[in-house]
């Protein structure tokens, strides 16, 4: 599994289309993701004063686009950039992103897209 941080209002858009293709996408050519490991420290570093995130978990095997694990910063570590937007059927679940005095930590209660409808 990969994971990707995004605004809550993106999802009446995936849940409409079947599809997720952030601007990013368009911008950049491809989609940020993390491991798991690299989730929270993405979180704290790039969206600490953001509010009201989510996280999907994405099944690599079920996306048709390229996945690349490169840094493209000139640092050591890999992160998996999506070059291409990602199916509603990839998406295994979603979670919010809880943020607490010392920053964000990994969801430990994920929601299947059926559950979202509901928020």
């Amino acid at each position: 599994m990969i994971y990707h941080i995004a605004g809550k209002e993106i999802l009446k858009g995936i849940i409409s289309t079947g599809i997720y293709s952030p601007k990013g996408l368009k911008n950049e050519g491809f989609i940020h993701c993390s491991t798991k490991e690299q989730v929270v420290k993405v979180a704290n570093r790039f969206y600490a004063i953001q509010k009201d995130l989510i996280l999907l978990e994405i099944e690599e095997n079920n996306l048709q686009s390229n996945i690349v694990y490169e840094n493209l910063e000139g640092g050591r570590e890999l992160f998996p950039h999506i070059y291409g937007p990602i199916p509603l059927d990839a998406i295994n679940g979603m979670a919010v992103l809880m943020q607490g005095e010392n920053g964000y930590s990994f969801p430990l209660k994920w929601h299947s897209i059926d559950d979202v409808l509901t928020w």
